[in-house]
């Protein structure tokens, strides 16, 4: 077993078009192997397949296994680029609970 079998992580070879999973932000760098996630959302059930992409810093959070610094981050992130239009207090009850799927569905964790 390697090291990227053992943790469930993989470089990543995909265009610089893809945006991280956690913050939405630019440039991921690391995949993050997990079981698929099946949500259902208003009239729209909704399935994540195997993989999660985390940019640098996000990455750096998830090894610390710092789940509240990585919502914290996420969230504001997430804020900045809705132009401060929402509070973020709902964006982290979004965030947190998008992020607790990977953290379960993340068999290394």
């Amino acid at each position: 077993m390697n090291i990227q079998e053992l943790f469930g992580v993989q470089g990543l070879d995909r265009s610089k078009a893809s945006a991280c999973d956690f913050c939405a932000g630019p440039n991921p760098l690391v995949r993050y192997l997990v079981q698929d996630i099946k949500t259902v959302e208003i009239e729209a059930e909704l399935t994540s397949v195997g993989e999660w992409l985390a940019c640098a810093s996000c990455a750096a959070l998830i090894v610390q296994s710092d789940i509240e610094g990585l919502i914290e981050l996420a969230s504001e992130r997430l804020q900045k680029q809705l132009g401060n239009k929402v509070a973020l207090s709902v964006i982290a009850a979004t965030v947190r609970q998008s992020h607790g799927r990977f953290w379960q569905a993340w068999k290394h964790h």
